[in-house]
């Protein structure tokens, strides 16, 4: 493996992985570059020399943080219970009450209907229907082009004519 030193490994985890959920902690008795470090959305700081009350701290805290902020999807395939993190989602697809959810790391399915899905979504309004085959993220838009939108895996999603409107608004409250 190239030696790499941990700014470079978090801008990998962020910007080639597309991985913005995982928690990044540094440690570092480096003074100087905590600017280029907030690039990449550290969830904490540890000072060299080591202090074992303030490392325990950090960890806790970032911890208690993922717990209370983790929401998963759940869905049923085949009879089979499954759980997504609603963060790792970048979009649903509905193929014909067959909808796909696409994630970071994977593409699986369930049968629903985008309806009932929407529904079941509606207490996190970052997921918002953009076409009455797409329930999108909007934490994973990287832009809007016209009536589409590029997502975080590059596949470009369609605006229906009727949504833009909502779809525009909804957006701004994610940038």
């Amino acid at each position: 493996m190239i030696p790499m030193n941990g700014l470079s490994v978090a801008k990998y985890i962020r910007n080639t992985l597309n991985d913005y959920s995982s928690e990044i902690i540094f440690v570092t008795g480096t003074n100087g570059y905590e600017r280029d470090l907030f690039g990449v959305r550290p969830s904490g700081f540890i000072p060299k020399p080591v202090d074992y009350n303030y490392l325990s701290n950090t960890l806790s805290n970032v911890y208690n943080r993922i717990n209370a902020e983790i929401s998963y999807f759940h869905y049923s395939q085949h009879g089979i219970k499954k759980s997504i993190r609603l963060d790792d989602i970048i979009y649903f697809e509905n193929m014909n009450r067959k909808i796909e959810v696409v994630t970071n790391n994977q593409t699986d399915w369930f049968y629903k209907k985008m309806s009932t899905l929407s529904e079941q979504l509606s207490e996190h309004p970052q997921f918002i229907v953009c076409h009455r085959s797409f329930l999108i993220n909007s934490m994973k838009v990287v832009r809007k082009n016209g009536s589409n939108l590029i997502m975080s895996d590059n596949k470009v999603i369609p605006i229906s004519h009727k949504k833009l409107k909502s779809v525009e608004k909804s957006l701004l409250n994610f940038l």
